[in-house]
C-alpha cells in the first residue's frame, strides 16, 4: 500500500488527463447503475440531463473529497491525483447490488422531513438501513471511508487528523445525498409538512414555475409522461446546483494549490472585452423581463443566470488563453504584458486552464 501511494503521487497528471479518466470512471458507473438501479421505464437513461447531472454530482464528491484530504494533510496536488486513482471504488456498489439481486436495488437521494434526517444522519453511520442508500452502497462507502483513513494516517501519523477527515467527508457526502430534503426545508422553513410527499411537490412546483420549462423543456409535458417530465426537470435544477458548487470548490482548489499562478490567469480576462459581451447580455436579460418576454420569479432562475454568466465567461476566458499560445512569438513584442511573455506561467499552464474554461463554457451553457 505505502508503494501504491508513492507510486499514485509521483504520477505527472495534467489537467486533461485527469478530467478524461474521471468521465471515463463516471461512464463505467452509470452503466453498471443503470443496470442495478433500473428507471421505472425499464430503459436505460441514457440522456444528457441525468448524464450531466450524475457527473456533476459525482465531480462534486471528488472535489470536495479532495479539499477536505488536502486541508487535513497538506497535499492538495496529492489528494487530486489520490481521488482519481480511488474512485473506481464507486464501482462496487453496484455490482454487489446486482451480485445480491438480479433487479438491483433503487439508488438515490435521501428524502425525510427534518426529524427524520437527523436519524438518518446516524443510522448511516451504524449502517441501518435508509431508504435510498441500498447494501452496496453502504459497503462502498465503508471501502472508500477505509482508503481515506489509511492515507491520511500514513501521511500525519495521526488518529485525530482520520478521525476529523472521516467526519468531515461524512457530513460532506450526507449534505450532498440529503440536498432535495435541504432544498425543501429551506424553501419551506416555516410550513414543513407531515410526508416525504410534500418534498416531491415541492420540488415540483419550483421547478414548473421556474424558466427551467420553456428554456430546457422545449418538447412539453405531452411528448412524455408527466412523471418523466418533472425528473427531467429535475435533473435540470441539480445539474445547475452542482454546476455552481463545483465552481467554488476549483476555486478553492486551485488557490490552495497555485495561488499565485491562478490569480495571474484570473487577471489576464481583458476586462473591456469581458463586459463587451456580458453587458448586452444584461441589458437583453432586463429587457425580456421588463417586456415580459421572460421573468426571473424565484431563485430557481438566478441559478440560470449565473450558470450562464459563468458560461460566457467561460468561453471568452478559452478564447483568451488559446490566442495567448498562439500569440506568443508577436505577444513579445506588441503585448509585453501577457503572463506566458513574462514567465508567470508556462505555456502547459495556459493550456491546462484553457480546458477547464472550456469544460466551464460548455457544461455552464447547457445548465442554463
Amino acid at each position: 500500500m505505502k508503494k501504491f501511494v508513492e507510486f499514485i503521487e509521483n504520477q505527472k497528471i495534467t489537467v486533461l488527463q485527469w478530467m478524461a479518466s474521471f468521465i471515463g470512471i463516471l461512464f463505467v458507473r452509470f452503466l453498471l447503475e443503470s443496470i442495478s438501479s433500473p428507471a421505472p421505464s425499464g430503459m436505460m437513461p441514457t440522456d444528457p440531463y441525468t448524464l450531466v447531472h450524475y457527473g456533476l454530482y459525482f465531480l462534486t464528491v471528488a472535489l470536495g473529497l479532495i479539499l477536505i484530504i488536502g486541508y487535513f494533510t497538506g497535499r492538495y496536488k496529492d489528494a487530486g491525483k489520490l481521488m482519481l486513482f480511488i474512485f473506481p471504488i464507486m464501482w462496487i456498489a453496484p455490482l454487489i447490488d446486482i451480485s445480491i439481486s438480479k433487479e438491483g436495488f433503487i439508488m438515490s437521494y435521501i428524502y425525510d422531513l427534518p426529524h427524520e434526517l437527523i436519524l438518518d444522519f446516524f443510522k448511516l453511520l451504524v449502517f441501518l438501513p435508509v431508504k435510498g442508500v441500498t447494501i452496496g452502497m453502504h459497503v462502498q462507502i465503508l471501502v472508500f471511508y477505509a482508503v481515506i483513513a489509511w492515507y491520511v494516517y500514513s501521511r500525519k501519523g495521526s488518529y485525530v487528523y482520520v478521525a476529523l477527515t472521516i467526519i468531515s467527508s461524512y457530513i460532506f457526502m450526507f449534505l450532498l445525498g440529503t440536498l432535495p430534503s435541504l432544498l425543501y426545508f429551506f424553501g419551506n422553513i416555516s410550513n414543513i409538512g407531515s410526508t416525504t410527499n410534500d418534498i416531491a411537490t415541492y420540488l415540483n412546483k419550483i421547478i414548473l414555475n421556474s424558466n427551467i420549462i420553456h428554456n430546457t423543456l422545449h418538447e412539453g409535458p405531452f411528448s412524455i409522461s408527466t412523471y418523466r417530465f418533472l425528473q427531467l426537470g429535475f435533473d435540470k435544477l441539480m445539474s445547475q446546483i452542482f454546476f455552481l458548487i463545483s465552481c467554488v470548490l476549483v476555486i478553492f482548489f486551485f488557490i490552495n494549490t497555485e495561488k499565485k499562478k491562478f490569480i495571474t490567469v484570473l487577471n489576464n480576462p481583458r476586462p473591456k472585452r469581458v463586459s463587451y459581451y456580458l453587458t448586452p447580455l444584461a441589458s437583453c436579460m432586463a429587457f425580456a423581463s421588463f417586456a415580459t418576454y421572460g421573468k426571473l420569479s424565484s431563485w430557481v432562475d438566478s441559478l440560470g443566470v449565473l450558470c450562464l454568466l459563468f458560461s460566457w465567461f467561460g468561453m471568452w476566458m478559452y478564447s483568451v488563453h488559446t490566442n495567448d499560445i498562439c500569440d506568443i512569438e508577436i505577444d513579445k513584442i506588441s503585448n509585453t504584458n501577457r503572463p506566458i511573455v513574462r514567465q508567470e506561467v508556462v505555456e502547459e499552464d495556459m493550456r491546462s486552464a484553457g480546458y477547464i474554461y472550456l469544460a466551464l463554457a460548455v457544461i455552464g451553457s447547457w445548465c442554463a
